[in-house]
């Protein structure tokens, strides 16, 4: 039974904050960053270096799938900057006047993963067993960049040697939950509600849970998420969106992200 709940529920506001702080500083500034699931971590890291630098501004993040934050840009939601999973989300947000010139931050391939916590662990040694009747898989849903890139990847695994023609549509009969973020596909991975399934690599480098273990797949690095980041039409806080663009390039900025298991565009300095 598929997990298909609306869109726009997945939705998280995620103050970057301590507990109990409800607005920005004595000036009362504040910093709205629409950012992808997976990069939350990530942008939380960099949301306190800019937060401890200046005590005046409070940091928001609002963290979902990228088809949903454009969704939300599209109602009228507020925000001063944009972080996509995907080249498309961003230029259909520029297309509709959403955000202004993009730039590429990172990069991430796929992961094919088993949960420690499901049970199967043992039968899950080889990919092909994706495929076979009882196996349980999370997926994220077609409408979320991760859910694309993972039937992608399935699509490629349908023409290994040994897999058969039919692998990826075996699979997705196996699938338990479709969920709209990637966030939520770990979620249900470290909680054993599922017995594999595919996220970011970055997600599994960053991940210190031991709750996730890799089956390497022909392919799977072949498949590139692309991060992108954009000043968004509608910013009322221009100045300080900058200056987290700056600090996201800084030799700071490229740490935290590698940190986090993203990897860096090609021709982007190491930090």
């Amino acid at each position: 039974m598929t997990n298909l709940r609306p869109l726009l529920l997945l939705t998280l506001l995620l103050p970057a904050c301590r507990r109990g702080e409800s607005r920005g500083g004595p000036h009362g500034r504040e910093l709205t960053v629409f950012v992808a699931s997976s990069l939350v971590p990530a942008f939380q890291d960099l949301a306190d270096t800019l937060m401890r630098r200046d005590s005046t501004l409070l940091v928001r993040l609002n963290g979902a799938a990228s088809s949903a934050l454009v969704s939300q840009l599209q109602m009228g939601g507020a925000a001063d900057l944009l972080a996509t999973a995907d080249e498309r989300w961003m230029r259909v947000a520029q297309q509709k006047g959403l955000a202004g010139t993009a730039d590429t931050l990172a990069v991430s391939s796929l992961a094919l993963v088993i949960s420690m916590k499901s049970g199967a662990a043992d039968f899950m040694r080889m990919p092909l067993n994706l495929a076979s009747p009882g196996t349980k898989v999370v997926l994220a849903a077609p409408q979320v960049p991760l859910g694309r890139y993972s039937r992608d990847l399935l699509a490629r695994m349908s023409q290994l040697e040994g897999y058969g023609p039919d692998f990826a549509t075996r699979v997705e009969h196996g699938v338990v939950s479709q969920e709209l973020s990637a966030a939520s596909v770990v979620s249900k991975l470290r909680l054993g509600e599922a017995d594999a399934g595919i996220i970011y690599r970055a997600q599994l480098q960053a991940d210190t849970t031991g709750a996730l273990r890799e089956l390497p797949v022909p392919g799977a690095r072949d498949i590139v998420a692309h991060y992108l980041i954009a000043m968004t039409r509608a910013a009322t806080d221009t100045t300080d969106a900058r200056t987290f663009l700056d600090l996201l390039r800084s030799a700071k900025g490229r740490a935290v992200l590698t940190a986090h298991g993203f990897e860096l565009p090609r021709g982007t300095p190491t930090p």
